[in-house]
């Protein structure tokens, strides 16, 4: 072959090499029952697990549950998507993962949960334990069971942490525990949220944090203990709290308790009802302050008293 030849022979080579992509992102990986691990986690041949699924896609990537099954625990260290709309898919712990979830993310990270059932089956762990990421949002779960909290809100870092429509219930310790450590700023929203059975509803504490801590509650509580508490100590971080549509009824203790500690968290309750409760309906501890906008439902407790409570008006 002439130079002049060999030289056209290549640059067709480097044009067709060129235009070839680079092996490409998997953006969505599939489970089944009947899958397997050793298999590509497509559609076709789907996985086994969500772990060895999710440890198969790429970062913002989706894993899809195709049919009903248990599908075991899982560590989430990257953006993902974990879905299960229309099947019964679950999670069940174990002693060598004693929490269903666990979210370690990078600080840029998105993670959504979409429709899981997660349960315990060890006497350790918490149903969702998220410690880092910038976005969670669980949407459309539940929660049951667990020894220690059904989901742990307890980063070091910045996130916002979203609940649509989750359910924890029966859980040895609380629903929804928000108690965030070191100096970020930890924002929780939870909505058309149920916490039932459970020793608290809501915990919101400041104590083991310097950073911010700005939660809304739009939930219904029926617990063995508290319904919401809020509660922070001098030098830790003030949660700023509104409770506002919900329902926190038939709690053996208070309905809705601010102030543990000596810390000034700020609580705001905003069309809720309060009813039925074992002990006060709602109660405040200076230096912490629970302010009511006077459009609250108090009746039927041991105590339907302000007991600390200051009314206030709408702006």
């Amino acid at each position: 072959m002439t130079k002049a030849l060999f030289g056209i022979a290549l640059s067709a080579t480097l044009l067709v090499l060129a235009g070839e992509p680079a092996c490409a992102q998997i953006v969505r990986t599939f489970v089944s029952g009947h899958g397997s691990d050793s298999n590509a986690c497509t559609v076709a041949a789907p996985c086994r697990t969500f772990q060895h699924a999710h440890d198969t896609v790429g970062g913002g990537g989706e894993v899809v549950a195709l049919d009903a099954a248990g599908y075991g625990s899982i560590t989430i260290n990257k953006s993902v998507t974990i879905t299960a709309i229309g099947i019964e898919a679950s999670i069940t712990s174990s002693n060598t993962n004693p929490n269903g979830i666990v979210i370690n993310a990078g600080s840029t990270d998105v993670v959504a949960i979409r429709g899981l059932t997660i349960l315990s089956g060890t006497n350790t762990g918490d149903g969702i334990a998220v410690e880092s990421a910038q976005t969670v949002t669980i949407q459309d779960c539940v929660i049951r069971g667990f020894p220690l909290d059904g989901i742990g809100v307890g980063p070091s870092g910045n996130a916002n942490v979203e609940l649509r429509g989750v359910s924890a219930d029966n859980n040895a310790q609380n629903g929804l525990n928000i108690t965030p450590v070191g100096s970020g700023t930890v924002t929780v929203v939870a909505t058309d949220s149920y916490f039932s059975g459970n020793t608290r509803g809501v915990l919101v504490s400041g104590q083991n944090s310097t950073g911010k801590i700005k939660v809304t509650l739009s939930v219904t509580s029926s617990s063995n203990g508290n319904g919401i508490s809020v509660v922070s100590n001098t030098g830790t971080a003030q949660p700023l709290v509104l409770v506002t549509g919900s329902k926190l009824a038939h709690n053996t203790g208070f309905g809705l308790f601010g102030g543990n500690g000596n810390g000034g968290a700020q609580v705001f309750v905003d069309q809720t009802q309060i009813f039925g409760n074992g002990s006060m309906g709602w109660s405040a501890t200076a230096p912490a302050v629970v302010s009511s906008y006077k459009n609250n439902v108090v009746s039927g407790n041991a105590n339907d008293n302000l007991n600390g409570v200051v009314q206030i008006s709408p702006q």
